[in-house]
């Protein structure tokens, strides 16, 4: 297990890094997800996945808790791994993981409004670790972890490639990292995306934020040694939606072992 008993800690969140570097806006990042209907009370936090089926982003959630179940039932199998969970939020997930598996998780954000929040509400874990940290700092001894995760975080990353070599740092030998709940697409797909993307902070009224989202490819998972671990439910939905009936959207599960 990692110890952090000698860094700054205020209020259960460890601060890894400084407050006052400029990766990351936080400030704007917050008014879109207050505006996208994505922050959440402390009630709420409790509870999700589950959540209102009037809420607007049920869909979504009902894809999340998916997930969810295939990250614990994976984990389940596994034993006092540690775990790091890197855009976390506010952590439901790692909270969700850690209590249901017997593994230790370590949330990483550069949100520390979400961070503060999870740390408070989940405060009873004693099987998971809130960081405030900047994931391309020496933040971690190398070879710490076992597994990493990016659930729905990876597409804020630039460099793809220079990303998934600096987690390796922090992997251990054959350790895994999992991207669940983003999207990969052809080259084609990603121009097409990114168009959308445009057009929805447009909207938002952040037309900026664009500059701070970045669409995955296919390709760019050719440099690593990756499997998909739930192609055949993709290939069901495909099917499904081929022949115009419901299905729930499903995103690619992607596994990434380092040599």
């Amino acid at each position: 297990m990692i110890e952090l008993n000698n860094k700054i800690k205020f209020e259960n969140v460890y601060f890894l890094s400084s407050l006052n570097k400029k990766e990351f806006d936080e400030n704007m990042y917050l008014k879109i997800r207050e505006k996208e209907g994505r922050i959440y009370s402390d009630d709420i936090l409790k509870c999700l996945p589950e959540i209102s089926k009037t809420n607007p982003l049920n869909n979504e959630w009902q894809v999340r808790k998916a997930t969810m179940k295939n990250l614990i039932n994976y984990f389940s199998n596994k034993d006092k791994l540690s775990i790091l969970d890197i855009g976390c939020g506010n952590g439901w997930l790692s909270n969700a993981i850690s209590l249901n598996t017997n593994n230790f998780v370590f949330a990483l954000d550069m949100n520390k409004n979400e961070l503060l929040q999870g740390a408070k509400v989940f405060s009873y874990n004693k099987k998971l670790q809130f960081v405030y940290a900047n994931i391309f700092e020496n933040i971690f001894p190398p070879e710490s972890f076992d597994s990493v995760i990016f659930s729905s975080s990876i597409q804020y990353f630039n460099d793809f490639e220079s990303l998934i070599k600096r987690i390796f740092y922090f992997l251990k030998a054959k350790g895994e990292i999992h991207i669940v709940d983003s999207n990969f697409y052809s080259i084609i797909g990603s121009i097409k995306a990114k168009r959308r993307t445009i057009n929805y902070y447009k909207k938002l009224g952040f037309p900026e934020m664009v500059n701070f989202y970045y669409h995955r490819t296919k390709k760019e998972l050719k440099v690593f040694n990756y499997k998909r671990l739930n192609k055949k439910s993709i290939n069901i939905m495909n099917i499904k939606r081929i022949f115009g009936m419901k299905s729930r959207a499903i995103f690619p599960w992607i596994v990434i072992i380092k040599n």
